[in-house]
């Protein structure tokens, strides 16, 4: 049972057709916040030899992942708008580009004939944020218990989202989600109610988790696996977004003192929640943004491009501001102080990856992965890779 149930589908396009000034509105309020932001950004053309590490890095997995996400961007209409800053470039560059490396005998060389490289920058400085993330590991069941007291959900039937492009060309790439109330569109429950409830007697339940810790971390990361009692493995993965906005809570925790700015990391969040258990449950809440989830096929790990994402080539970008399939050569410091110099690919976005130079580096899953992605809080410098245009600049 769902309480969108007695929706039927003209009544759903009256409905969205009254609402469509409110998500004008809203969509263009976002416009205006993206595009003062965009004005702060330099995109700066560099040479390959500019590029810390390129001449003598390792390209093979990076091959493989790019041909990935130069697979999924073949069907992709050839006029599709896929821009970065000011260089305008549509699909078909995209995929023109593509097609000759992969073509080509000498990957490292190809990029370098075909591509330029353009550094994102911010008042004269690298602008480059970079956080880790991994697939995590849940112990689950069927159904609850008293070892396993905590849902997670499936998409509910009455989550709308909307793409506000469909309306407006100046509102392309804007959406916003919610639910239909008779005549509205309104947002969705938020953690908060949800934990209290407002989800029971929907059948949503799709696993019951051992620990709501453990859960809010899967939210974050968007996929993960459950082994059931019986030792069977499930791949859970990202279905949807109940529309309010992701908040990070360690700022919470570093505003109240409660850990260190410099020490914030994912294991501190963790350690601090399972020695704080009675606060855990309202710092968790203080993020509104819920994620629902599907179960997936295969061993791997989808991004949000569609394809099978790859330790330490796989890189979560606003994919509002560089198109999914990009290449992007990475210049940071790992916790550990070693340099992480890497060839990447945009492949995945997240709720916190918000902001041109903002990314997030795929580790992969277990506790090695989680080792190397939760301390990573880094600055550095994120170069896109751009497709030639026909003067060959």
């Amino acid at each position: 049972m769902s309480r969108s149930s007695d929706l039927n589908p003209a009544r759903h396009n009256q409905l969205l057709f009254i609402i469509l000034s409110l998500l004008i509105f809203l969509g263009l309020a976002l416009v205006v916040l993206t595009r003062s932001e965009d004005k702060k950004i330099r995109y700066h053309p560099l040479q390959f030899s500019h590029l810390e590490g390129w001449s003598n890095h390792d390209f093979k997995t990076g091959l493989d992942a790019f041909a990935k996400s130069c697979a999924a961007l073949m069907p992709v209409g050839d006029g599709r708008d896929l821009s970065v800053g000011p260089f305008q470039r549509t699909a078909e560059d995209w995929k023109d580009a593509c097609q000759k490396i992969l073509a080509a005998d000498d990957f490292q060389k190809a990029l370098e004939t075909y591509y330029r490289p353009i550094a994102i920058e911010r008042g004269g400085r690298s602008s480059g944020h970079f956080t880790g993330y991994y697939v995590p590991l849940l112990k689950g069941a069927a159904a609850p218990s008293e070892d396993y007291p905590v849902p997670l959900y499936s998409r509910p039937a009455d989550l709308v989202d909307v793409n506000l492009g469909l309306f407006r060309k100046d509102l392309e790439g804007k959406r916003i989600s919610g639910r239909l109330t008779g005549r509205q569109l309104v947002p969705h429950a938020d953690r908060a109610e949800i934990d209290a409830g407002a989800l029971q007697d929907y059948g949503l339940e799709l696993l019951w988790v051992s620990s709501a810790v453990d859960a809010f971390f899967l939210h974050i990361q968007g996929s993960g696996f459950v082994e059931m009692e019986d030792g069977q493995l499930i791949k859970v993965g990202y279905d949807g977004q109940n529309g309010h906005p992701y908040y990070a809570i360690g700022r919470s925790l570093i505003a109240a003192g409660e850990v260190a700015q410099e020490d914030m990391s994912l294991q501190a969040i963790a350690a601090w929640m399972m020695e704080n258990r009675d606060r855990a449950e309202a710092l968790m809440q203080e993020n509104k943004s819920y994620v629902f989830f599907r179960i997936l096929e295969g061993d791997g790990v989808l991004g949000a491009q569609g394809v099978e994402l790859t330790p330490e080539r796989s890189l979560a970008v606003d994919w509002r501001l560089i198109p999914y399939g990009a290449p992007l050569w990475i210049e940071t410091e790992l916790p550990n102080g070693k340099d992480f110099r890497q060839f990447m690919i945009a492949q995945d976005t997240g709720g916190a990856i918000r902001g041109a130079g903002r990314g997030d580096i795929f580790f992969g899953s277990g506790p090695g992965a989680l080792a190397l992605a939760g301390p990573i809080n880094a600055k550095g410098r994120m170069i896109v890779l751009l497709p030639k245009d026909a003067s060959g600049q």
